[in-house]
C-alpha cells in the first residue's frame, strides 16, 4: 500500500463503547474506528520496561470514543504469530506501532533495534490492508527517515494521547492526517512542527491493557510513572527535547501522587519517575513528594536528578516520601568536559548531591559518558579518579556518544569531518575524541569488569524488601509527626491556660499579705511621710524626695490611680472550684484531686507539668540540704508514680528514676499533727509545721539511694504494695503549706 492518503481508508462503521459515540473536537458524531496498538520493544535494556505512552495513547484514544486493541510483543516468544491473532480478533481500521529505541547505544558492536520493527510492519501488511501509524520516542527523532525505512503509512511526532484520536477523527471524515501538526506522510515532508499540548492534566496516566505486561509479583519491575515533560538543559549531545520540546509541562503534585496511590492499591510497590530531570522545577519535586507523603503509599521509587542546585530539604523530602535510589548522570569529573557538554554543573555540585543522598540513605547510580569533545586522557583519568571518590553503589560507564540529527554534538561532528551533512544518522554513529582509541577501552576495563557495581538479584530483592517496610513505617511517622504537631499545638494553649491558672493560685495564696499592703499604704500616704523609715512596700515607686507633701502625692497616686491593683483585686475575686463544690472540708476529695493533678499518666493529658511545678515550689521555699529547683527541673518525672491513702498517708509519690519519696499529708479543721506521716519520716526532728489556711503538706525528699530507698519498704509500684516502714534515720523530710484555701484550722 503507498503512502498517498487515500478516502478508501475510511471504514465507515458507526460504533459506540461506555464512554458513548465517538465525537470530533467540535462534538459532531464521527464514524468510531478500530484501532490495534502495538508496543514493538523487544529489549530489556537495564530494565523490564512497560509501554507506558503507548498504553496513555490507548486510553486517550479509548476515551474519545473509538475501539482499541493492545498488544505488547516483550512477553511474546513468537511476535508474528501473536500479530496475526490479534488482528484477526480485532478486525482493525488502523494499525499504530510504538517505535521506543533505534539501536542500543553501543559503539562497540551497535546493535540496530530498529531492524526488529520492520518485521512487524511487514506482518501487519499481510495480515491487514489497515494503514500503519508510526510513534514513540524513537520514531520522534528520526521522523522521516524510520518512516521510509520501516515502509508505514503515517508518522505521529509530540503528544501522542492528543494527536492519535485527532489523525483518527480525519481518516474517519475522509481528510488528510498530514495536515495535522507533527503527522508525517510516507514520501511526504510536509508536516508541521509537532504537537505538544500545554496542559498534561487531562491526559490519562495509565491504561488496565498494561497489567498485561505489569505483573505486582515480578521482583524486578518497577513501574514508569511521568510527572512531567519536556527539557530546558540543552545538552550538546541530547535528544529529549526533539522527544518532549524544550518547555518544561508539569502534572499538578496530587494527581500524580494520587496515581501513585491507585498503583500501590493495585498490588505495585516499585515507581520509577521517568522525568528526565526529577528535581526541575525544584518547587514541583517538593511538593510531589509532600503528597506523596501525605498520602502514605508506602511505594519505594526511584528517579533521575540534574546535580545542580539540589537542596537539603528536598533530599529530606525525598527520602521521607519513599524514594530509595537516583540516576546521577554527571556523565563527567571534569569541569573542561562538562563545558563542552554544555552542562550547568560542576564537579563540586555532583559530589554535594551525593553526599546528601547518601547521608538520607538514598541509593546512588553514577553514569560516566567518556570520549566526547575536549576529552583527553588526563581528563579521562579525572573523571574516572572523581567517579570513584563518590563511592557510588552502583556505575555505568560509556564510550563514545551517539550522534542525534538536530543537537550541537551533530553540528561539530559535521564541522569536523567525522559524519557528512546529509547523513540521516538513523544507523548509529559515533563521536570519539581523537588520540583516545585504543588505550580508552584499556583503561575502562576494570570499571567495566566491576561494571555495574551492585547487589546480587537476591540480595537487592531483599533490600528491595528491607526498604519497603521502611518506606511504609517512614509513612507511618510523617502521619504520626502531623498528630504530634497537633497535639504539641493543644498542650501549648492548655500549658497557657494552667500557667494564667497558677497566677491565679498565687495571687489567692497571697491576698492577705496584698489587701495587707494596700491598708498599709493607705496609712502611709495620708499620715506619714516617706523619710520616717519604713520600708517601702512592693511596687511603690522610691522618688528620693524626702518631702512630705511630694510623698504624699506620689503615694496617693499609686493608691488610687494604679490599674495593676484594680486588675490585682478582679484576681483575687475569681471563682473558687472548692468552694463551689463545697468540697472545702473534705480531705479525701482534696486528696482525690491532687492524685490525679500530680500523676503523669493521668487523662489531663499534661504530663508531669503539675507535679514539677509543685517540687519547684517546695524545694524552693525548703531548708539547705535538699534537692534544689535547678536539680528538680533536670529530673525527668514520666514515670512517676503516685499512691493515695497508702498506709494511711494521703498522698504518696515515688520515683525510683530520680531516687525521691514525698509524702503530702491534708490537714482541715484539725491541729496540724502527723501521727500517720510518722511512719515515713521523723516526727518532729528537722521539720517545720506553717500553721495557714491551706492544707498542710508534709514533703520528704530522700538523699539517700534507691536500693536503700527499696529495702526499707517506700520504693513501691502499682503491682506492689511494700510492707515495711521507711527507717526515719534515712530520710531528710521537711514541711511546707501548699494548696487552695481551706477551712480555718482547729
Amino acid at each position: 500500500m503507498g503512502g498517498t492518503f487515500t478516502g478508501a481508508w475510511t471504514r465507515p462503521i458507526l460504533r459506540q463503547n461506555a464512554a458513548g459515540d465517538a465525537r470530533d473536537r467540535a462534538g459532531a458524531m464521527i464514524e468510531a474506528m478500530r484501532a490495534l496498538l502495538i508496543s514493538a520493544n523487544s529489549e530489556r535494556i537495564n530494565m523490564i520496561t512497560i509501554p507506558l505512552g503507548l498504553g496513555a495513547v490507548a486510553a486517550a484514544t479509548r476515551r474519545a470514543g473509538h475501539d482499541v486493541g493492545f498488544l505488547d510483543l516483550l512477553p511474546e516468544p513468537d511476535p508474528a504469530a501473536a500479530i496475526r491473532r490479534a488482528i484477526a480478533k480485532h478486525r482493525p481500521d488502523v494499525i499504530g506501532i510504538s517505535v521506543r529505541n533505534i539501536d542500543d547505544q553501543a559503539r562497540e558492536n551497535p546493535r540496530f533495534l530498529l531492524a526488529q520493527v520492520k518485521p512487524v510492519v511487514e506482518t501487519c501488511r499481510e495480515c491487514s490492508r489497515a494503514p500503519v501509524v508510526l510513534g514513540g520516542a524513537g520514531y520522534s527523532i528520526f521522523p522521516d527517515a524510520a518512516l521510509a525505512y520501516l515502509g508505514a503509512d503515517f508518522g505521529v511526532r509530540g503528544d501522542g494521547e492528543a494527536v492519535f484520536p485527532a489523525l483518527l477523527e480525519c481518516l474517519a471524515g475522509g481528510r488528510d492526517p498530514c495536515t495535522l501538526p507533527g503527522v508525517y506522510g510516507a514520501g511526504r515532508h510536509s508536516a508541521s512542527n509537532p504537537r505538544f499540548s500545554e496542559d498534561l492534566g487531562p491526559m490519562p496516566m495509565w491504561d488496565e491493557a498494561l497489567r498485561q505486561a505489569a505483573d505486582p509479583a515480578t521482583p524486578d519491575l518497577w513501574i514508569p510513572v511521568q510527572s512531567r515533560r519536556g527539557c530546558p538543559n540543552d545538552c550538546s549531545y541530547c535528544s529529549t527535547s526533539q522527544i518532549q520540546g524544550r518547555r518544561l509541562r508539569a502534572r499538578e503534585p496530587r494527581q500524580v501522587a494520587e496515581h501513585v496511590a491507585m498503583l500501590a492499591r493495585a498490588g505495585y510497590r516499585r515507581v520509577y519517575f521517568v522525568d528526565n530531570s526529577f528535581n526541575i522545577p525544584e518547587q514541583h519535586a517538593l511538593e510531589l513528594c509532600d503528597a506523596l507523603t501525605r498520602l502514605a503509599t508506602g511505594v519505594l521509587w526511584r528517579c533521575i536528578l540534574y546535580p545542580c542546585r539540589v537542596c537539603e530539604e528536598l533530599v529530606r523530602s525525598m527520602a521521607r516520601a519513599g524514594c530509595v535510589e537516583v540516576s546521577l548522570g554527571f556523565e563527567s569529573g571534569s569541569l573542561q568536559v562538562l563545558r563542552e557538554m554544555n552542562k550547568r554543573f560542576t564537579p563540586a555540585d555532583v559530589r554535594e548531591v551525593s553526599d546528601m543522598l547518601g547521608a538520607h540513605g538514598i541509593r546512588r547510580m553514577g553514569f560516566l559518558l567518556l570520549g566526547g569533545p575536549g576529552e583527553t586522557r588526563e581528563t579521562v583519568e579525572e573523571s574516572v579518579a572523581f567517579a570513584e571518590s563518590l563511592r557510588l553503589e552502583c556505575l555505568r560507564v560509556t564510550v563514545g556518544m551517539r550522534i542525534y540529527p538536530g543537537t550541537q554534538l551533530a553540528r561539530r561532528a559535521i564541522a569536523e569531518g567525522v559524519i557528512k551533512d546529509e547523513d540521516d544518522l538513523l544507523v548509529p554513529r559515533f563521536y570519539l575524541s581523537p588520540g583516545l582509541e585504543p588505550w580508552i577501552h584499556d583503561r575502562v576495563k576494570p570499571l567495566l569488569r566491576g561494571g555495574v557495581r551492585s547487589l546480587p538479584p537476591m540480595l537487592l530483592n531483599e533490600v528491595q524488601k528491607q526498604q519497603r517496610t521502611i518506606g511504609t513505617l517512614r509513612a507511618q511517622v510523617a502521619a504520626a509527626d502531623e498528630q504530634t504537631r497537633a497535639r504539641d499545638e493543644q498542650v501549648r494553649t492548655l500549658t497557657e491556660q494552667m500557667a494564667a491558672l497558677t497566677r491565679a493560685v498565687a495571687a489567692l495564696s497571697d491576698r492577705k499579705q496584698s489587701r495587707g499592703w494596700r491598708r498599709r499604704i493607705r496609712v502611709l500616704a495620708l499620715r506619714r511621710p516617706l523619710g520616717t523609715g519604713l520600708p517601702l512596700p512592693p511596687g511603690v515607686p522610691d522618688t528620693g524626695n524626702d518631702e512630705p507633701q511630694s510623698a504624699r502625692v506620689a503615694l496617693e497616686q499609686f493608691v488610687y490611680d494604679n490599674v495593676e491593683l484594680e486588675r490585682l483585686e478582679s484576681i483575687l475575686d475569681t471563682f473558687n472550684p472548692f468552694v463551689a463544690m463545697r468540697w472545702i472540708r473534705q480531705e479525701i476529695r482534696h486528696s482525690a484531686f491532687l492524685r490525679w493533678l500530680f500523676d503523669p499518666s493521668e487523662t489531663h493529658g499534661l504530663g508531669d507539668y503539675f507535679l514539677d511545678l509543685f517540687l519547684k515550689r517546695v524545694a524552693r521555699r525548703s531548708p539547705a540540704g535538699g534537692p534544689s529547683v535547678v536539680d528538680i527541673d533536670s529530673w525527668a518525672l514520666s514515670r512517676a508514680v503516685v499512691h493515695q491513702e497508702w498506709h494511711g498517708v494521703d498522698v504518696l509519690v515515688q520515683d525510683d528514676t530520680n531516687r525521691f519519696v514525698a509524702a503530702i499529708e491534708n490537714k482541715s479543721d484539725s491541729s496540724i499533727s502527723f501521727p500517720k506521716s510518722a511512719r515515713v519520716g521523723p516526727r518532729a526532728a528537722g521539720c517545720s509545721c506553717l500553721r495557714s489556711r491551706m492544707s498542710t503538706v508534709r514533703y520528704g525528699l530522700p538523699c539517700s539511694s534507691v536500693p536503700a530507698i527499696r529495702r526499707s519498704g517506700i520504693a513501691c509500684t502499682r503491682r506492689s504494695t511494700p510492707t515495711r516502714r521507711c527507717s526515719t534515720r534515712r530520710r531528710s523530710l521537711f514541711t511546707r503549706s501548699f494548696g487552695p484555701a481551706t477551712a480555718r484550722n482547729g
